[in-house]
């Protein structure tokens, strides 16, 4: 896992914590992902369509994509769209639990 890209975001989508393989991914320095919100990392329709998703989420719709893998398409800093895994995984205990 210490090579996999991390990031923890809120239930708005909103960036809280990335670990070092992610800004080397996606080409952004910490400082500018934390406190954004994660749909910068998304290419168009995703980024768009992001919001929605989540909103159904905490309104206690059911999740499509908690445990498992996904190949999705990722934003990089520099606007090239890459494919990349991606597993979302709900974390209990730090913040807001939704």
């Amino acid at each position: 896992m210490e090579d996999d890209a991390v990031i923890v975001i809120n239930a708005e989508g909103t960036i809280m914590m990335v670990s070092q393989a992610v800004q080397k991914v996606f080409g952004y320095p910490k400082a500018e992902l934390e406190g954004a919100n994660v749909s910068l990392l998304m290419p168009q329709p995703f980024s768009q369509r992001h919001p929605s998703y989540m909103q159904r989420y905490v309104a206690g719709g059911e999740p499509h994509i908690l445990d498992t893998v996904r190949e999705v398409l990722a934003l990089h800093k520099e606007r090239y769209v890459f494919p990349m895994q991606l597993c979302v995984t709900k974390m209990s205990g730090t913040g807001t639990d939704r």
